[in-house]
C-alpha cells in the first residue's frame, strides 16, 4: 500500500517530516497546503510499504 507524508526541505534535503501519514493523496495535498501557511518549503514523499 502506498502512503504519503509531508516533508520540509532546505537546499534539496529533507530537514523535517510531518508526524501524520495518509493513503489518500487529496488529504496529504491539503495538509501540505496548510503547512506552507506556517512557512518553509513543504512537499510530500511517497512511502512504499
Amino acid at each position: 500500500m502506498t502512503k504519503y507524508q509531508a516533508v520540509r526541505t532546505e537546499n534539496g534535503e529533507i530537514v523535517e517530516r510531518d508526524v501524520k501519514t495518509s493513503d489518500r493523496f487529496s488529504w496529504i495535498d491539503a495538509r501540505v497546503r496548510a503547512l506552507k501557511c506556517f512557512g518553509g518549503d513543504w512537499g510530500f514523499e511517497v512511502i512504499e510499504q
